[in-house]
């Protein structure tokens, strides 16, 4: 029987030996006149494939030795041997290490059977080294298998090393390519997938986001996972599917800051802006040293026409951890908060000479809460050329917003007209109401 061609392992030097060894035992049988156990043929074979796989390992060695030379300056291996070509130790190292192991487990095989002779019947010695053969071939073939398992990690493993050391230096091209190989050779290497899809979430967003589908199914029980896609889902503009990432964030660690925080932003993203203000103001009651809170809490308020109550978010915001950008912002909240002043004038005149002229102001204060006050005073004059009537206006009004998606104002006072043609001044009251 013809076995099949072997590697390096303990396995594969046991067939060497062999096979190299056929010929002189078949020359030996020969000389004795003994029954042949194999033709000449089969022999040659054989010692021929054992040649064949020794000239294979030494071309691979040689070959490798070049490569490994020639980008030498790129990858700097930090551990070839002093003064030796890497051919040559590639060449030699699998042949010699296997060798000794080889000798090293015949060795034990002969002293065994040496121990089990001397008490044991020659019959029951040989089923004992029958059974040690056995297993000196079971792990000759799992030496296989290992070896080759050792060369996927080690491949991985310096991936891994160059794609994190090309991050750490602010190089994404590099480490984006890097992590990229790492998971062609290892394509459930949770590490690898996570920096992947971070580094890709400016320039393929689609991507991105496979890969953080990727990395949950790989790492179920890490909040930060559940983090990551519900960040990736709102940029997608998938803001359901991003709020409930957050909640399975927040069901495997309840109160982690970037999971509250994170989906009080997908709720300000959405428009749902009330229910984000209530829910910072919330956060900010267990944790109100929290300034970054505190000016998102500011820009709420601001969209539900709170002025006055996002001044003192921004004031508190500024007050923890100055910062010229939210100065800016509670510069313009506190101009849109402050008291108003508005003059108002206008005046008409047609071609039959009658004349109009309104003169007045309105004035505007906001409130604390959802509230905002206003008065209006105003005197119109109309002239048609024989006489001259005049009016006065005063007009109250206030605003109320309980949300920031709709208002209700309300508005009264009264309008005195000047006496005209012996009659009395008369005084006409208005009002109005208006939802929206």
């Amino acid at each position: 029987m013809t076995v099949g061609v072997p590697g390096t392992g303990i396995g594969g030097m046991f067939y060497l030996v062999s096979a190299l060894a056929m010929p002189l035992r078949q020359a030996y049988r020969s000389l004795r006149r003994r029954p042949s156990s194999g033709k000449w043929r089969v022999v040659a074979g054989q010692t021929a494939m054992a040649l064949a796989i020794l000239a294979a390992i030494w071309v691979t060695g040689w070959l490798l030795g070049i490569a490994i030379t020639a980008s030498a300056a790129i990858v700097r291996p930090p551990h070839l041997l002093a003064g030796a070509h890497p051919g040559s130790v590639l060449r030699t190292a699998a042949l010699v290490l296997s060798a000794a192991t080889l000798a090293a487990v015949l060795l034990g095989v002969e002293l065994l059977r040496l121990w089990v002779d001397r008490g044991a019947a020659r019959a029951e010695s040989r089923k004992q080294i029958m059974r040690v053969a056995v297993l000196v071939l079971l792990a000759a073939a799992a030496d296989g298998t290992r070896t080759v398992a050792a060369q996927d990690t080690s491949a991985l493993a310096r991936r891994l090393a160059r794609a994190d050391s090309a991050f750490a230096a602010g190089d994404a091209g590099t480490a984006a390519r890097e992590y990229a190989a790492a998971l062609a050779v290892d394509s459930e290497n949770s590490h690898a997938t996570y920096r992947l899809a971070d580094l890709s979430k400016r320039s393929d967003p689609a991507r991105a986001l496979e890969l953080f589908r990727r990395y949950v199914a790989l790492e179920p029980s890490d909040p930060w996972a559940f983090i990551a896609l519900g960040d990736a889902l709102a940029r997608s503009g998938k803001y359901g599917d991003a709020l409930r990432s957050y909640d399975d964030a927040l069901r495997l660690a309840p109160g982690e800051r970037d999971a509250v925080i994170g989906r009080l932003r997908v709720l300000a993203r959405a428009g749902h802006t009330d229910a984000a203000a209530r829910g910072y103001r919330q956060w900010l009651d267990a944790n109100p040293g929290d300034a970054e809170a505190w000016g998102e809490l500011a820009r709420e308020r601001l969209r539900q026409g709170r002025e006055r109550d996002a001044v003192e978010a921004f004031e508190r915001a500024q007050a923890l951890a100055p910062d010229p950008s939210v100065a800016r912002r509670l510069a313009v909240a506190r101009a849109a908060a402050a008291a108003a002043i508005t003059p108002l004038a206008s005046g008409t005149h047609d071609s039959d000479g009658n004349t109009t002229l309104r003169l007045g102001a309105t004035g505007e204060l906001a409130s604390r809460g959802p509230m905002r006050l206003g008065v209006t005073a105003s005197r119109t004059a109309i002239e048609d050329g024989v006489t001259t009537t005049g009016r006065q206006d005063l007009t109250l009004g206030a605003a109320w917003r309980p949300g920031a998606a709709w208002q209700v104002q309300a508005s009264g006072g009264a309008s005195r007209l000047d006496a005209a043609l012996g009659r009395s001044a008369t005084i006409l009251p208005t009002g109005q109401l208006r939802a929206r």
